[in-house]
Order: structure tokens, then C-alpha cells, then sequence
């Protein structure tokens, strides 16, 4: 009897179509790949690891059969059962599943005998942990979900991250290695590795391949810890600054108004003037830590201008998983686009509404 359920009889290794970008030479995948085959030796020449999902490689024969079975050990599930003379068995899921692999050796007139019994324990074991260059936030907000994974499983984790976000992380972080993608293939990282996983947004994951829930689901941040198969409880990541120290003397609030997209913007013309001119009378000094004074496309240009929400307008679109994001247009708007409304739902947050939250915040008990 054949079992199937979520894995794949053949060899495939893919990238999230939302996480490809464009190159001169086509697509390209913002993860190294682990290698064409499993790494890890059993018996009688079966490999298997756990790099994007159970991989198993049951050799060809021309005696008998074998029978693989793949568990989930969390969950009690049987995910696939099959007999072959000889296979390559890829789970469907490239998060984290705690896998059971049992291979059975079937040669007529003799009861089935178990050759190769393995349960996944990462406990030692060299993981990698990738993270998609070219974030900030994202990665900043994902890396506790990482280190919480190795503390858990007692794992020797190695993060491949952006170069520019290593050296504000390495030193809070001894526990884990951290490197470069370039540096990661320079030295084949994922040569030996026993697992990997990807952190990502996989807006077209509709299989639920990459990510057990659609992150618009469960929260952006939150989505590594589902990935990760941890704890979504927030916590703030741990930075190793060189300079701790006080930059002004002075009370002050900093603002950071400038986003990859429009639609990320407060789009209401006057809103971020009011909010300064708000806050410099309750005796503070406003720093705007934008990355660029002027920031836009076409005939859109954003000057320096908490999230707030009016309900009278459309809204939550980012957050609609009918929606697909394109990361490619700047003035992305799946609704109203191009009409009076487009950008309503930011536009039409008054500034009342943003000082109110504001006063809630600096006088919470007024």
C-alpha cells in the first residue's frame, strides 16, 4: 500500500516564486541551494538530510524492494509511505517538521527487516538558517526566532545574512555563526549541513510549502517563529552597537517616514508637519533618520513626513491574502488604483488622530 501525503517521488529544489529577482541573466535565488543530493550517509548506500525538507535517496536494485515511511513525530502522522527499487523522496514542506525516516529492505519469501531508522535531533548538529539579503527590518525582527531555534534544540546554528547587518548582531550573538552569503558558498557551508531552512515572505505560497501559515495570518515578524516551529512570542533583537551612548543630551523623538512603497506611506499631505510642529511644543526635538532626504518615482516624491488605522476608509489590503504584492511597483495599490481613492486609507489619517496616540504615549496616565 502506497501512503502519500504532501511529498514529492521526485527531486526538486525551488525558490518561492516572490523571493526570485530579476538579473540580466534571468531569475535568481536570493538562497544558496543545498547541494544536488542529500550529504548524510546511512547503510547499504541510502543519503538523506534534512536541507529544505527530508531528503532521502534510496538506491537502485534489482532485487527485492524497499519501503520508506515519513513521519511527522509531533503530529503522529504518516505524510508518505511507498515501496520502490529505488527512489528519491523530497518532502513537501521545507519548514521545520520534527521527521521520522524508516527504510525497509522487502525480498520475497522474508519478512520485511528495518535497515535504516532515523528521528530527526538537531541537538549538535551544524543547521544553516538563511535570511533573504536586502531586508533590514525583516531580518532584524526574524534573528530572535533563530537564536530561541538553537537555544531549543541545542544546535550549532549558522545564519547567513546580509554583510551589512552581521557586525550590529555578531557580538550580541556568540552563540551562533554568522556569515555572509558570498563567505557561506566561498566555503560550500551547506556541504555537511544536517538541516536548513529559509526565512522569507512567500506571498504565493498557496501549498504552504515554505511556511506552515500565510504570514499576513500570523504577522510578519511572527512568521519566522512558525517557520522555525518556536515560540511567536516577540522579543526585540539584541544589538552590539560600538557606541551606546547618549547622541543628545536633550529630549528628542526620532521619525522614520520613508517606506519601499507607497502604500507604506502616510499619504496625508500636512500629517508629518503637524506631528513635528505637535511634538517640538511638548518640548522635544524631532531627528527624522530617514535614509534619504527625498524618496519616490514618477510623479510621486515623498518629503520627510506608529501605526494608526481609520476604518472609515479602505484598508488592509496588504494583509489580504487575495492581494498579490508586487515588489516592482512602487505605487502598488490593489484598490482604487488609479482613481480618487487610491491611497485613501493613509491619506485620511488626520493628525489628531496620530497626536492623540502620541499624548497616549507620553502622558499615559493624562
Amino acid at each position: 500500500m502506497n501512503i502519500s501525503i504532501n511529498v514529492e517521488i521526485y527531486f526538486m529544489i525551488e525558490a518561492s516564486e516572490n523571493f526570485r529577482v530579476s538579473t540580466s541573466q534571468g531569475t535568481k535565488s536570493p538562497y544558496i541551494n543545498p547541494s544536488a543530493f542529500p550529504v548524510l550517509h546511512g547503510p547499504d548506500g541510502i543519503l538523506f538530510d534534512f536541507n529544505q525538507g527530508a531528503r532521502i535517496v534510496l538506491p537502485a536494485r534489482t532485487e527485492g524492494k524497499w519501503r520508506i515511511t515519513l513521519r511527522d513525530l509531533d503530529t503522529g502522522n504518516i505524510l508518505f509511505q511507498n515501496e520502490n527499487t529505488g527512489a528519491t523522496v523530497h518532502s513537501a514542506k521545507r519548514f521545520y517538521v520534527c521527521f521520522g525516516i524508516i527504510v525497509e529492505d522487502i525480498l520475497p519469501q522474508r519478512e520485511a527487516r528495518i535497515v535504516f531508522q532515523h528521528e530527526l535531533n538537531l541537538k549538535n548538529k551544524k543547521v544553516v538558517i538563511q535570511f533573504p539579503v536586502g531586508t533590514l527590518g525583516d531580518t532584524l525582527a526574524w534573528f530572535p526566532y533563530a537564536a530561541r531555534f538553537a537555544h531549543i534544540h541545542q544546535a550549532n546554528v549558522t545564519c547567513i545574512l546580509s554583510a551589512l547587518i552581521i557586525p550590529v548582531l555578531k557580538d550580541a550573538y556568540p552563540e551562533l555563526t554568522l556569515m555572509s552569503p558570498e563567505i557561506a558558498q566561498e566555503q560550500d557551508i551547506l556541504a555537511d549541513s544536517y538541516a536548513m531552512y529559509c526565512m522569507g515572505l512567500f506571498f504565493d505560497d498557496k501549498e504552504n510549502v515554505f511556511q506552515p501559515t500565510d504570514f499576513r495570518l500570523v504577522g510578519l515578524h511572527r512568521t519566522a517563529a512558525y517557520i522555525l516551529g518556536v515560540d511567536p512570542a516577540e522579543e526585540a533583537p539584541k544589538l552590539a552597537l560600538s557606541d551606546e551612548t547618549r547622541p543628545i543630551a536633550e529630549k528628542y523623538v526620532c521619525i522614520a517616514v520613508q517606506a519601499s512603497t507607497q502604500c507604506k506611506y502616510w499619504n496625508n499631505p500636512t500629517g508629518w508637519m503637524e506631528i513635528v510642529a505637535y511634538l517640538k511644543k511638548q518640548g522635544y526635538r524631532v531627528i527624522c533618520i530617514d535614509q534619504k532626504p527625498v524618496h519616490g518615482t514618477a510623479i510621486v516624491w515623498n518629503h520627510i513626513s506608529y501605526r494608526i488605522i481609520n476604518w472609515h476608509t479602505c484598508n488592509s489590503c496588504w494583509n489580504d491574502e487575495r492581494e498579490r504584492f508586487d515588489h516592482h511597483d512602487f505605487l502598488w495599490r490593489p484598490r482604487h488604483a488609479n482613481t480618487p481613492r487610491q491611497f485613501e486609507c493613509t491619506r485620511l489619517i488626520m493628525s489628531q488622530q496620530v497626536i492623540a496616540k502620541i499624548s497616549t504615549a507620553i502622558h499615559p496616565l493624562s
